[in-house]
């Protein structure tokens, strides 16, 4: 077998971003997540709103919902996804993706984003294009594996952590414990053995503690900066899919659709922005978040255009 081969095996290639990594979580994984936890998390998030709704615009929102997710999943690059798009009786702004496809956005952001006529200093876009630029996002998400990843990457974490606890106990414990209680059991001096033993299980249990503290923080905190990772890679590699598809479908989308993903960050920065005085403060609700901030996704997204326009993308 050559080594490309073997390569390819161990280390495929991520079909969205073209990076190598190691897979542990196989496919029928993440469907098996998704189809299982998609009804209970629409019944959670408010219901979903069918395509018989008696309100004329719902029934509107689920037909446009419903094409351009199937539209842009058609260019989706992994084909054994099975790409599902609801929409949620909720009047929050947010849209979501489960593993293996399974979408959800609220009728709440439809509405806004339709209502928004400020154009932010870009071209008009119309209610397809903005949903264009939500649905895109989270079909990354699953396109990009990135539950998976995530999932990957904290069991990559706990396997190190547990490693670095397992080699802490045995040379700074048990090499020191191990033969002063074999010599106390050898001279049948029992009580000092017992006492010997409690203080090297206490001792290990101390450490095991403490690596479970350190752990839970550091594991946290890398999961939480991978998931800001996850965001802007689904906003970068969403803009390429929405100009995919207007290469492809010139119905509904042109040149300028990619823009939208742009138009929707100035559009969550006018609504759901977080501003404070305090730096401090501001830098830890940004610590703490799984998402960049507005202002940082805007960034990236002016960035991922340029470059579509280039070519570099």
């Amino acid at each position: 077998m050559p080594l490309s081969a073997i390569r390819d095996y161990l280390l495929p290639k991520n079909p969205v971003t073209g990076n190598r990594e190691i897979h542990l979580i196989p496919s029928f994984v993440e469907k098996f997540v998704g189809a299982n936890s998609y009804a209970p998390l629409i019944e959670k998030s408010g219901g979903e709103i069918p395509s018989n709704h008696k309100n004329p615009k719902y029934r509107d929102y689920v037909r446009l919902v419903q094409e351009i997710g199937l539209t842009l999943a058609c260019q989706a690059k992994r084909k054994n996804v099975e790409f599902e798009f609801k929409v949620i009786d909720s009047p929050k702004d947010n849209a979501w993706c489960l593993p293996g496809g399974k979408i959800g956005i609220n009728v709440g952001l439809i509405e806004k984003m339709d209502a928004e006529k400020e154009l932010f200093d870009l071209s008009q876009f119309s209610i397809q294009e903005k949903i264009a630029a939500v649905l895109s996002h989270e079909i990354i998400h699953a396109d990009a594996r990135h539950t998976g990843r995530s999932l990957e990457f904290r069991l990559f974490l706990i396997g190190i952590i547990k490693t670095a606890q397992l080699c802490t106990v045995h040379f700074f414990v048990n090499r020191s414990y191990n033969p002063k209680i074999e010599k106390a059991n050898k001279e049948k001096d029992h009580s000092l053995a017992t006492r010997l033993t409690q203080e090297r299980d206490s001792k290990a249990k101390t450490i095991g503690f403490l690596f479970e503290l350190a752990s839970s923080w550091l594991i946290n905190g890398l999961s939480l900066c991978n998931s800001r990772s996850n965001e802007l890679e689904s906003d970068k590699f969403g803009m390429r899919l929405i100009k995919d598809v207007s290469n492809t479908y010139s119905r509904s989308f042109t040149g300028n659709s990619p823009q939208a993903a742009i138009w929707l960050q100035h559009y969550f920065k006018k609504n759901h922005s977080h501003s404070h005085s305090n730096n401090f403060l501001k830098g830890l609700m940004n610590l703490f978040s799984t998402h960049p901030t507005s202002d940082e996704r805007l960034k990236a997204n002016i960035q991922t255009w340029a470059d579509l326009q280039s070519g570099k993308l």
